[in-house]
């Protein structure tokens, strides 16, 4: 385990490009936040605008999070 934890969001796949280049470049581990529904295409965007604009909180898929300790 390394002491760097990249933790990301990518609604298309963009970001997650990003964190990859920013962990191989610290040698950082990483771990992705998901969602129980998928965000993908026109009507993904539409929800994630809704959401927003009602400040509803989407759902995490993964119900076993990695515990962190920041020093």
């Amino acid at each position: 385990m390394h002491p760097c934890l990249v933790v990301y969001y990518s609604r298309s796949g963009v970001t997650e490009k990003i964190a990859q280049e920013i962990a191989s470049r610290c040698g950082a581990d990483m771990d992705a936040i998901r969602e129980e529904r998928s965000r993908a295409g026109p009507l993904g965007f539409l929800r994630s605008a809704y959401e927003c604009v009602r400040r509803k909180l989407p759902k995490k898929a993964d119900k076993h999070a990695r515990h962190v300790t920041i020093n």
